[in-house]
């Protein structure tokens, strides 16, 4: 064979070479394509997925927050109504009622928040059980230190009454209104 032989050949078979490298080349790009393709649905399906549930996840929490405000208002008032100082009546039936009022909604408060701490944060749920100490405090000393200081002392115990009022309506109400904050960031809502 000569030169003129070979150059020949490669010349005719260049092209045959060249469809063959370009079909295969195509059908790479097809396969390629087509799995990426698959691969964006099945990402795009993913990520609608983790959307809907990131978003239920967000209104329960949202729901959860505004449950919890909402049992702490009224705790907060409950107990005040009970140990509000022009309300000496303790040991008459409204008296004992409003006990119970407070006992209930301040333990129902409390509960909730327990159950559903997992949706705060951390910062967020330290000033939650703040409160809840600070109502168990209040709770300590008006209803069962108060009777027995009462009992030998009624100055003592008016004075003991005052504190405790004055320890409710100072310290919950700074605690409130930080967790009020936090709550307002968390739904949105700038101050």
């Amino acid at each position: 064979m000569d030169w003129i032989e070979i150059i020949t050949n490669v010349f005719v078979s260049l092209p045959f070479v060249a469809a063959g490298a370009w079909v295969l080349r195509e059908s790479l790009r097809l396969l390629l394509d087509r799995d990426l393709e698959k691969f964006k649905s099945d990402l795009e399906r993913e990520s609608a997925s983790f959307k809907i549930r990131y978003e239920h996840l967000q209104g329960e929490r949202m729901e959860v927050i505004k449950t919890t405000y909402q049992k702490l208002v009224v705790a907060f008032r409950d107990i005040s109504l009970l140990v509000q100082p022009s309300q000496r009546d303790t040991g008459s039936d409204a008296g004992l009622e409003r006990k119970r009022q407070a006992s209930k909604t301040a333990t129902d408060f409390q509960y909730y928040f327990e159950e559903n701490k997992i949706f705060f944060e951390d910062d967020t749920a330290l000033e939650i059980e703040k409160i809840i100490s600070q109502f168990k405090e209040v709770w300590f000393d008006f209803v069962e230190m108060m009777p027995l200081v009462q009992l030998s002392d009624r100055k003592e115990s008016t004075q003991m009454w005052f504190r405790t009022w004055e320890s409710l309506q100072t310290e919950v109400p700074e605690t409130k209104a930080k967790l009020e904050s936090k709550f307002r960031a968390i739904i949105g809502i700038q101050s």
